[in-house]
């Protein structure tokens, strides 16, 4: 079984944000965003100041495959499609605007990966970001190297969300051997132009990255018994792709005619499309997973337990990612058979913390900010008047309590608690979770309008890339309202957390 995609237009209000009060869309240079989602594929035209062009946004939908042993993969040539269907999509509604596009910067989901043949043929799936079913396979990776160290050259832990871990699990049931391994979007980019090359960004997200050299890890391809020949080229994150193929020139010809760029990590992108460029604002983001991130200067030195630290351009992104946000309260209302608007309204309806129950969200895995590869989601408190509310606004109170906790760890790097831009589909479409996350944290929440912040990102890297701007400091903040906490409400998660940690504690440790 693969993923099934289904193509739906998007109003542009839906997809690339409206407009702010007063905003004039400037006429070219334009940029084009392709951003490739854990559940969407979008793609669309922004100004020349990172401002998304109304009417140019499309969207199309994919679905991962989901198996009992915990993978989460999807067919690569059958995800290169659907990519495809977007940007065709893309030349038929925004035809007028491409041929003042002198940019296409790409942005993609970190952490996937697929082994190919010497032909460049996959014999693999493709494995998200979400997938679990390495979690053995990095204990085994962990024996042979020592993992602190490799953290701090890398930036991440070994887990089972990263390369090392998902390459010793695929090879040992692959016939024949895969030749080389790439993420989805070096796929992308091998099938479009021929080249397999991957930015440092990209790659930063991987856990094969010496973050201090900028080459691939040399004691970590002793460990897997890999060759350098055997992962993508890699290149600075300004460098410009080589031209498209013959036939998907032909088949965009608007789009051939300017250079592509990229592509750059998902976590990067959104945090630039925020405009969260400094260490005093930080990018929380609640989409199908949720993470918090903030942009500082050069190399960090020393990666924070329970933190990664990825790469873009001469700055280090910092931050804590859990797998968990939207994804899991569409699970909730599958299991219960209500909608996400009726729980809204029945969990909406009840006080803070006031439903008997405590859960560890783990429902994808743990990451931030433990990086368990055992871990799995807990309930306890459940009865028989527990209703399908009361699950759900326990669920996202669970989820922000540990938002919370990544929110600690990154104040005690920067040194002051930074100013929140917050943004993500799942979270701009409740209301309840923008406020239970501002009552976790104790702290105000500023919403950004931008319902697409890595699709903006990408924008404003491929403008900068291309010489349109200057630094990506200058890309204007698109904040239109705050959410202030409650200080009852905040105590009574204060107590939460405290009986969340004791959970923890009798169940994984």
């Amino acid at each position: 079984m693969t993923g099934h995609t289904v193509i739906r237009l998007r109003p542009f209000d839906e997809v690339g944000g409206s407009p702010a009060p007063g905003h004039r869309v400037e006429v070219p240079p334009l940029a084009v965003a392709i951003d490739v989602g854990s559940s969407s594929i979008r793609a669309g035209v922004y100004d020349g100041r990172g401002r998304p062009i109304p009417g140019t946004h499309v969207r199309t939908e994919h679905a991962l495959v989901f198996s009992k042993n915990g993978r989460k993969s999807v067919a690569a040539d059958e995800l290169v499609e659907s990519v495809s269907t977007t940007l065709d999509l893309l030349e038929g509604t925004a035809g007028r605007w491409l041929g003042s596009v002198v940019a296409v910067g790409m942005t993609c989901f970190l952490h996937s990966i697929v082994g190919l043949d010497a032909r460049g043929r996959p014999v693999t799936p493709l494995l998200s970001w979400a997938d679990t079913s390495s979690g053995a396979s990095a204990a085994a990776v962990r024996s042979r190297i020592n993992a602190n160290a490799a953290r701090q050259r890398t930036g991440v832990p070994i887990h089972g969300s990263y390369w090392p871990a998902k390459i010793e699990s695929l090879r040992s049931a692959t016939e024949p051997p895969a030749d080389r391994w790439v993420g989805f979007s070096d796929f992308l980019i091998e099938r479009f132009t021929g080249v397999s090359v991957m930015t440092r960004s990209m790659a930063s997200g991987t856990g094969l990255l010496n973050r201090f050299s900028g080459s691939w890890d040399t004691e970590f391809l002793d460990a897997l018994a890999l060759s350098p020949t055997a992962l993508p080229g890699l290149v600075d994150d300004r460098s410009p792709l080589p031209p498209l193929r013959p036939e998907y020139a032909r088949r965009w010809p608007r789009l051939a005619a300017a250079p592509w760029y990229g592509a750059w990590g998902d976590a990067a992108c959104g945090t630039v499309g925020l405009s969260c460029t400094s260490p005093t604002s930080a990018a929380l983001m609640i989409g199908t997973s949720g993470a918090m991130r903030v942009l500082l200067p050069g190399t960090l030195p020393t990666v924070p337990d329970g933190l990664f630290a990825y790469g873009l351009l001469d700055r280090t992104l910092v931050g804590g990612q859990l797998s968990e946000g939207g994804a899991v309260a569409a699970w909730v209302s599958r299991l219960t058979g209500r909608s996400l608007r009726a729980l809204e309204r029945g969990a909406s309806a009840l006080l803070a913390d006031d439903h008997g129950l405590t859960i560890l969200p783990w429902l994808a895995g743990e990451r931030s900010l433990g990086y368990r590869d055992e871990a799995v989601g807990v309930i306890e408190g459940l009865t028989l008047t527990t209703d399908p509310a009361a699950l759900y606004r326990a669920m996202i109170e669970a989820i922000s309590l540990y938002v919370a906790r990544v929110d600690a760890r990154l104040t005690s790097i920067v040194g002051a608690s930074p100013r929140i831009v917050a943004s993500g589909r799942a979270l701009l479409s409740s209301p309840l979770w923008l406020q239970v996350l501002a009552d976790s944290l104790g702290r105000q929440i500023g919403i950004a309008r931008v319902h697409e912040a890595s699709s903006r990102g990408a924008a404003v890297l491929a403008l900068l890339s291309s010489g349109t701007l200057d630094t990506i400091d200058d890309v204007p903040e698109l904040v239109v309202r705050v959410v202030a906490p409650d200080p009852m409400a905040h105590e009574r998660y204060r107590a939460a957390m405290r009986r969340q940690d004791g959970l923890d504690q009798r169940v994984l440790r």
